[in-house]
């Protein structure tokens, strides 16, 4: 993986359109299971420094079989994966700003999804979406936008993922 791109704090990544996400953790380990899939929304919004996190939930759209007192976790685990998404953009791993995120679908299975899981995809289905959303480079001082040929996309950055046979549970590195 290339190196992280070193500008002054002002510069920001953006996006310029709205886009969709979605990803699936599915892994098995001697018989522990672990599954969860999130969709997402982003769309851009300049009027907001930082950004805003919404739940649209459709009937459709739940953790099967969790119960309610559980699904407080989960929300939190999907909080700290939007955040660390959005503090690692895909441009030059600098932070992304000015934009709304919806979370429109998350799936799972009793047994095998854990918070870690979900925050895994959470994370995941953001990046995704963030190359479909024509990002660019924003200096938040001025607002004046830098030209993207001087930039190739590092890609998300890579989070470590093992098995702790303790536990008996996965641990993701986000």
């Amino acid at each position: 993986m290339p190196p992280k791109l070193i500008i002054g704090s002002m510069i920001k990544e953006i996006i310029t359109k709205e886009a969709i996400g979605q990803y699936t953790v599915a892994k098995q380990f001697h018989g522990y299971g672990n599954w969860a899939s999130v969709v997402v929304k982003i769309s851009p919004n300049e009027n907001v420094a930082d950004y805003n996190i919404y739940f649209n939930l459709s009937k459709d759209g739940y953790i099967i079989s969790i119960s309610s007192e559980r699904l407080s976790d989960f929300k939190e685990a999907i909080l700290t994966g939007v955040k660390y998404a959005l503090s690692n953009g895909i441009l030059a791993g600098l932070p992304v700003v000015q934009l709304d995120v919806t979370i429109v679908r998350i799936d799972g299975l009793p047994g095998e999804t854990t918070p870690e899981s979900v925050k895994y995809a959470t994370c995941q289905a953001i990046w995704e979406a963030m190359y479909n959303a024509k990002p660019e480079l924003i200096d938040t001082d001025s607002g004046r936008r830098r030209p993207l040929s001087a930039f190739e996309p590092l890609g998300p950055p890579e989070i470590d993922v093992f098995f702790d046979e303790e536990r008996k549970s996965w641990i993701y590195g986000c």
